[in-house]
């Protein structure tokens, strides 16, 4: 699952990076992608809310005041079959170890 988070979360961090129209880009979205810890085998690729890149949210579903900028999603698409992938070799690799 990490392996896998991990996927997402460099693409997530490259599409962060491309919203930048102006040329300006602070870097601060991408920088703040994070994974969290595994728990009832699940895991989670984020930007805290709270912390300083609050506006992930606003910028991947748009506010009354401004279209969407999808970037989060994009990256799950974008990223399926390298996951799915790279969970498969994970697991062989496991797997070879036990024999």
């Amino acid at each position: 699952l990490i392996n896998g988070a991990k996927i997402v979360q460099k693409e997530a961090s490259k599409n962060a990076r491309q919203l930048n129209k102006s040329g300006k880009a602070t870097g601060n979205l991408a920088e703040r992608v994070e994974i969290s810890d595994v728990k009832n085998d699940e895991i989670d690729v984020y930007v805290d809310q709270q912390g300083p890149a609050y506006y992930g949210k606003m910028l991947e579903e748009g506010t009354s005041k401004m279209p969407p900028y999808p970037w989060m999603f994009p990256a799950f698409l974008a990223t399926q079959r390298p996951v799915q992938q790279e969970m498969a070799h994970t697991f062989a690799r496991r797997l070879v170890m036990f024999r």
